[in-house]
Parts: C-alpha cells; sequence; structure tokens
C-alpha cells in the first residue's frame, strides 16, 4: 500500500513538470514569434543595412583568380542560384524596402547572387566589398586602411527614408553571436547610425527564418 501511494506521488510529480516545461517551452515560442514579427515589421519599415551573403557555390577559387573570369572562382550551383531567387521573392512578396542599387563584391558567385535575387539592372559592383575581412585586421598599410574606412562608411551610411540598404558580400563575424560563418544566402541586419557614429547588429536571418515569415504572413 506505501509502495502504491511513493508512485502515485512520484507520477503526478512528474506530470507537474511536464507539464511545466510544456507550459514554458510555449511561451518562449510565443515570445520568439513576437519578436520575428516585429523585426519583420521593422524592416518592412526601412532603415537597415541588409548585409547578404552569396549562395551555395561549387568548386573552389584559383591561384590566378580574376575578378572577371568565373572560370577561375568558385560559382553559384544550382542550389545557390535557387536560394537567391527564393530570397528575391520573398523580399518582393513582403514588401521589404531596398534602396537601390544593390551593392555587390566583385566575385561572381556574389555577383550572381544580386542579379537573381534583385535583377542585375538594379546592382552595382563595390570592389572593396571583397576585403570585408579587413575590418577585424589591424595589421594594414595605407593602401588597406583606406579600403576598411570606406567599408565602415558604407556599412554606417543610413539608406534613403522608408527603404534598406541591401549589400551581397561573403561571410564576416559581425557580430560574438555569430558562430561560425554566416550561412549560405544567411542576412545580417545592421543598424547604422550615420557617418561617424558607426552602426549596430540586430539580428542574423537565415533562409530558413524567411521562408516562415513569408509563410506566416502570406496576404
Amino acid at each position: 500500500m506505501f509502495k502504491k501511494i511513493i508512485f502515485s506521488v512520484l507520477l503526478q510529480m512528474l506530470i507537474f513538470f511536464f507539464l511545466v516545461s510544456v507550459s514554458h517551452t510555449g511561451a518562449l515560442s510565443q515570445n520568439e514569434e513576437r519578436v520575428e514579427d516585429s523585426l519583420l515589421r521593422k524592416l518592412q519599415e526601412g532603415g537597415y543595412i541588409l548585409y547578404i551573403r552569396h549562395g551555395e557555390t561549387t568548386g573552389q577559387d584559383k591561384p590566378n583568380l580574376s575578378f572577371n573570369d568565373c572560370s577561375t572562382q568558385k560559382n553559384l550551383n544550382e542550389i545557390g542560384k535557387k536560394h537567391a531567387k527564393t530570397l528575391g521573392t520573398i523580399f518582393e512578396k513582403q514588401k521589404i524596402p531596398v534602396d537601390y542599387p544593390v551593392l555587390t563584391s566583385p566575385y561572381c558567385r556574389t555577383r550572381e547572387t544580386a542579379e537573381i535575387a534583385f535583377e542585375k539592372q538594379n546592382m552595382v559592383v563595390n570592389e572593396n566589398l571583397a576585403y570585408i575581412y579587413y575590418l577585424e585586421d589591424g595589421q594594414l598599410d595605407d593602401e588597406q586602411k583606406k579600403i576598411k574606412a570606406n567599408i565602415i562608411q558604407m556599412l554606417e551610411t543610413q539608406p534613403r527614408h522608408g527603404t534598406n540598404k541591401v549589400i551581397v558580400g561573403h561571410s564576416y563575424p559581425f557580430h560574438e553571436s555569430i558562430k561560425g560563418e554566416i550561412p549560405n544566402v544567411g542576412t545580417v541586419v545592421l543598424k547604422p547610425k550615420g557617418q561617424g557614429n558607426g552602426f549596430e547588429f540586430v539580428a542574423l536571418i537565415k533562409l530558413e527564418d524567411w521562408i516562415r515569415w513569408s509563410v506566416d504572413n502570406r496576404s
């Protein structure tokens, strides 16, 4: 009899803790949804820098790499092209306003990502974006320092009112919360504070996040 009572009490305790756990998880999920909805609304209002990594690639960059010769570079594969198209479609359907032209690194993989997502006529190459890693390098010569200053100025510049400036480039650890590389077609959201005032990391949006938002906010 005593064993049955103990077993019953333990069972009720397990059920209680399970329900508490489920309730907490549900509340966290709802909170995350509110944060995501809030961010999407903010992006629809504009005022951000959207730094997008190029799509998935195949091959390797060669020692004789030339920006004007795609055969010397690794390039988008079919998945990378499909993902770039998906991202562009989501921007259009979710009415994410873009301050054209889109800026892109001179590499073929970044140019093609921008062309597919936002159309070629809306894209301008900025060669400085090939050297985004200068931002974390303290040992630079004078010419490299100029390139670094240009990139910082680009990220500090506020877009036209009601729009977002889109930049297509390469992986870069903008914030300690980004572990490893930015995922392919991942979007780093930055809040520019104006010339000389820096910029603030806001969020990292993966392609699957964009897709989920688009499904949840179908018009």
